[in-house]
């Protein structure tokens, strides 16, 4: 009996099978983490690009105050 646990223990030892799987999903979650705070700082960046190109359209669009002649 002792010794069947002592080859089950060797062989789960040999065995790195899923080691290369969890070593992939790691660093996957690394760069799940870097993109998503990548993406919340471009996000307000873009927010505030697109605000100011609404203001300059709506600007330039509005009727002016001195009519035509």
């Amino acid at each position: 009996m002792l010794n069947l646990a002592r080859k089950t223990v060797a062989r789960l030892h040999r065995n790195v099978s899923g080691q290369g799987l969890v070593e992939y999903a790691l660093i996957m979650a690394l760069v799940v983490f870097a993109a998503v705070g990548t993406m919340r700082g471009l996000a307000s960046e873009i927010n505030l690009a697109f605000s100011q190109i609404t203001n300059t359209l709506t600007n330039s669009i509005a009727p002016s105050s001195t009519p035509a002649p």
